[in-house]
């Protein structure tokens, strides 16, 4: 840019110089005028003067084109001179010109890649808020609560403010998390449903149940009901798996999944393939042997006959007799409980089985009857 201002300003100075150059050049055609006249008397006689010699005015012309030459020459070189000039300041705005251009178009880029980025991460935020809300209708109807954020960035391991994708992808370590859950709960499902109880043992199922629920990342807030399972190395002690509501807690994971499969576009649905109704008493008969290795809170009368009672009734219908283990503490609700169960042993027929289950029935009515809950509910309180 500075070789160009340094042209401009040296072609600026050939211009003064040609002009003083013109002016020299006038002073001198004048001159040469005024001497012709002067010498050869143009003015004495007026218009007499003026020759009708051809020869005469072929002299004049000479000595016209001799005294304009240098006028000539000076007017050339000016115009070329001006017309580079002019061609100079042309380019050096044009320059200019593209500059500004450049520079407005870098400040557009800047503000549209600014734009984008901020679109960008207002993407991020809103499918985040999106999949929180999914969480949170799942929360609704049951007694788990998501670490959603985590749960998020397991699923969507690559998403940021800068990158969003709508469908589960692979980690760092080329793991699909939503592939490895539902083969997590396939696995988990065949240990829960499945007569095989020295292959699938007891053990086995709540450590599963606590591994997908880590997985999951779920953890129950609620202080422990009637036939809870504690975890000792959590703070609450309470896992949110009840011993005689497995079903319950199976079809809430599965919920869970299938809500994260539909958010994720995957189309991997948490349908477990069974041929058969499978009936689930291993926790009940494992509680029945070893109340000490797993053991729910808090502690009343009647567990083992109730779990006994959960033991042959899930022979005849798989999800056992089903009633609100939170209001295990409260007689009078227990009671119309009770009835129930009544009409539906009554519908099941008369057989010895039946007899066995009505025979179990009285002797927890029996033990439950012998509690005493003042100690529960003002645990409960405290917690």
């Amino acid at each position: 840019m500075k070789n160009e201002d340094n042209s401009i300003l040296e072609i600026d100075r050939w211009l003064k110089w040609l002009k003083m150059a013109a002016y020299v050049g006038i002073g001198i055609f004048a001159v040469i005028l005024i001497t012709y006249a002067i010498k050869f008397r143009a003015f004495y006689d007026g218009f007499k003067a003026i020759s009708n010699i051809p020869n005469d005015w072929s002299a004049f012309g000479s000595l016209l084109s001799g005294a304009s030459s240098l006028l000539g020459a000076v007017g050339t070189v000016g115009v070329m001179l001006l017309a580079i000039n002019q061609f100079k300041i042309q380019q050096k705005q044009i320059l200019e010109q593209s500059k500004k251009q450049a520079e407005f178009e870098s400040k557009q880029l800047d503000k549209w890649a600014e734009e984008a980025r901020i679109l960008k991460f207002q993407l991020y935020l809103s499918h985040q808020k999106q999949f929180e809300d999914m969480l949170l209708e799942f929360e609704a109807s049951s007694r788990f609560r998501v670490n959603k954020r985590i749960l998020y960035k397991k699923i969507f391991p690559k998403n940021n403010s800068n990158y969003v994708s709508f469908k589960s992808e692979s980690d760092s370590n080329g793991v699909c998390f939503i592939f490895e859950l539902k083969d997590e709960f396939a696995v988990l499902y065949n240990t829960a449903f499945h007569h095989d109880m020295e292959t699938y043992t007891p053990e086995i199922l709540v450590s599963k149940l606590k591994n997908i629920l880590k997985t999951l990342n779920l953890f129950c807030i609620e202080s422990a009901i009637i036939g809870d399972i504690k975890d000792i190395h959590k703070f609450n002690g309470n896992t949110g798996i009840n011993i005689f509501n497995l079903y319950e807690t199976m079809c809430n994971i599965e919920s869970l999944i299938n809500s994260i499969s539909s958010f994720t576009e995957s189309e991997i649905m948490a349908t477990p393939n069974t041929n058969e109704l499978i009936a689930s008493y291993k926790l009940e008969e494992y509680y029945l042997k070893n109340t000490d290795a797993i053991y729910a809170t808090p502690t009343v009368k009647g567990l083992i006959e109730l779990a006994e009672l959960q033991v042959e009734f899930k022979k005849h219908i798989h999800k056992g007799l089903s009633f609100d283990y939170d209001i295990f503490h409260n007689k009078s609700n227990m009671e119309s409980t009770f009835k129930q169960w009544d009409r539906i042993i009554d519908r099941l027929g008369i057989d010895d089985d039946v007899e066995k289950i009505k025979e179990l029935k009285i002797s927890f009515v029996a033990a439950y009857n012998d509690n005493s809950f003042e100690d529960f509910l003002s645990r409960r309180r405290r917690r």
